[in-house]
């Protein structure tokens, strides 16, 4: 099942739980918190009330949900007598833009790649590897289990991908806002001298809201946040189901390992690999997406959200 076949009446379980992280509670109160200790907490002044009526009717008290990349708004529910929320729903469709109290802009308007980023740092979060023939490798993993990656099957515009190549060389992470916003964290050596100076001029002008949003993200990363464009979606994402560690061998593995035990053996496959199999194995697997091992001084790797 992919978000695109996804049948959003039905009320079944919606197995792709992503995106921005908000707060609600009841009186139609939104607000995105900063993770862990920093506790900084940013109200939604506008677009939100739709939202927060139809999450409220699930869960009355209140909670967390999240708004993927196409602003599909998803929440937890408990399972059965279970008292704690686990089962993700489909609840609506973000229909208005978020905006946020103070100072804080989450739609900002001419930005070029490699702008420093002022807004909030959140949404569906994405790693990606570079690879010499251009070929995309992006995945989604799910925040109850990093290691359980879903391979993006959509095509990222070719543009963005090489934007991320050219400020990650070595890949990692990134991540798409509700509006499209796609952003990533560099090092302070990669920024413009005039994002440099914007930085300054945030401190000049006492626009200390943004300044510590950066700050959070500095201060745990060594990192600053950065837009690299705007991926402008129509449809939901399509992902392909990881491999199950454990599980039987499909048709198309097992094919293979005969070949090799073949090959290994030095004797004659006939008994052992279907003779009527027109497999060709490349050389490359393009659905097994290598760990990325990246440097140890890059504290990013490290920077995964918390999930209640």
């Amino acid at each position: 099942m992919t978000p695109s076949s996804y049948d959003t009446s039905s009320g079944d379980d919606y197995p792709y739980y992503r995106g921005l992280r908000l707060q609600f509670l009841p009186g139609n109160r939104m607000y995105w918190r900063s993770p862990r200790e920093e506790g900084l907490q940013i109200n939604v002044k506008k677009g939100h009330k739709e939202i927060a009526r139809k999450l409220l009717k699930i869960r009355p008290e209140g909670g967390s949900c999240r708004i993927t990349e196409t602003g599909e708004v998803l929440v937890k529910i408990a399972d059965n007598d279970d008292s704690v929320p686990v089962v993700p729903r489909y609840v609506c469709q973000l229909r208005k833009p978020l905006v946020f109290d103070g100072d804080i802009d989450n739609r900002q308007t001419g930005l070029e790649p490699g702008s420093l980023w002022t807004g909030i740092y959140d949404g569906t979060r994405f790693a990606f590897l570079p690879t010499s023939d251009g070929e995309q490798k992006v995945w989604w993993s799910t925040v109850e289990d990093f290691s359980v990656r879903y391979a993006v099957q959509t095509k990222i515009p070719r543009e963005l991908l090489r934007q991320l190549n050219m400020w990650k060389p070595l890949g990692g992470r990134f991540c798409v806002t509700p509006d499209g916003y796609v952003l990533t964290l560099i090092e302070a050596g990669l920024l413009r001298q005039s994002d440099k100076q914007r930085y300054k001029e945030l401190y000049e002008n006492e626009r200390y809201d943004p300044l510590r949003l950066i700050d959070i993200k500095e201060s745990r990363t060594g990192l600053f946040p950065v837009f690299i464009g705007i991926w402008d979606l129509d449809s939901p994402l399509s992902f392909k189901s990881p491999r199950k560690w454990g599980s039987d061998l499909d048709d198309d593995e097992r094919e293979r390992v005969l070949k090799n035990i073949s090959s290994f053996l030095g004797g004659d496959s006939v008994g052992m690999v279907n003779p009527e199999s027109n497999i060709d194995e490349p050389e490359d697997d393009p659905d097994l997406i290598r760990d990325y091992i990246p440097d140890g001084k890059d504290s990013e790797v490290a920077l995964l959200m918390e999930e209640e």
